[in-house]
Parts: structure tokens; C-alpha cells; sequence
């Protein structure tokens, strides 16, 4: 799966689950932490998206990615989840 299809679908999640405005949802927040003030996730809603993200692409991030931040932005955890699909494939 390429970056773009996995970004398109992180974005939907993101405003139909998360309720945030497509408004925001723009590269040049992409980088911009979620749990900040653009975005406004608390640590449980980025729990919550963490276990929605494993479950619908079926993967497991391990500890250490998580430890690293990776999960803390849109192109961080477009990122991972590319990292990590592409770990299974090879």
C-alpha cells in the first residue's frame, strides 16, 4: 500500500472517528504533534487510535516505535505504518 492510500485513510479515521475538521487536516500540520494544540488528542483518544490503526491494518507496532514518537504525528504514523507493512511483505 502506498503512502498516499494509507494517509488518505488515517485522515478518515481522523475525522470520522476522532472528530477532527478537515480544515486542520493539512500538509503542513502533518508534522504537528496530535496530543498539541492544533489537534487536541489526550493520550486515551491516541490510545484509541493506536488500537484502531493496529486493528485495521492488522500489524503490531512494537514498543520501541512508540517509545521514539513515531506515533505521534500524521507523517509519523503514516510512516510507521508504511515501515511496518512493508516488514511483513519482505
Amino acid at each position: 500500500m502506498d503512502r498516499e492510500k494509507i494517509l488518505i485513510k488515517l485522515i478518515e479515521l481522523l475525522i470520522k472517528k476522532y472528530g477532527i475538521s478537515e480544515n486542520i487536516l493539512i500538509s503542513r500540520n502533518y508534522d504537528k504533534p496530535l496530543t498539541g494544540n492544533i489537534f487536541n488528542l489526550d493520550g486515551i483518544s491516541l490510545t484509541y487510535l493506536f488500537f484502531d490503526i493496529q486493528k485495521e491494518y492488522n500489524l503490531r507496532f512494537n514498543a520501541e516505535q512508540i517509545l521514539n514518537y513515531e506515533f505521534n504525528t500524521i507523517n509519523g504514523i503514516v510512516d510507521l505504518i508504511g515501515k511496518c507493512i512493508n516488514q511483513e511483505v519482505a
